[in-house]
């Protein structure tokens, strides 16, 4: 059915290795630094603008939390994520942005 070459196979295995270990050091290079729910997702938006117009490599992430039996509607959590190393820089920039 499928006529590949070793050195296909080989190209192919260290491809999806690659693709693999990129997935998993890039998901431990992020922290999450500030959440909300959907209610004040606009504020945590203006967060992730202000840090990213100051150089803080960051990123959004929207979780949902799964239904409880007391809830009517699903819950979504806002969440801001940044590189490990520059939680300092974005608690100063916090700070300013919160004063």
């Amino acid at each position: 059915m499928f006529d590949f070459s070793l050195l296909q196979v080989l190209l192919i295995i260290f491809a999806t290795i690659a693709i693999v270990t990129h997935f998993i050091y890039d998901k431990k290079s992020w922290v999450e630094f500030h959440s909300g729910t959907q209610s004040n997702s606009e504020q945590i938006y203006q967060i992730y603008s202000f840090l990213k117009k100051n150089g803080v490599k960051c990123r959004v992430k929207d979780k949902n939390q799964p239904f409880s039996r007391m809830q009517n509607s699903q819950s979504v959590i806002v969440t801001i994520e940044i590189k490990k190393g520059e939680e300092d820089k974005a608690n100063r920039l916090l700070s300013d942005f919160n004063s």
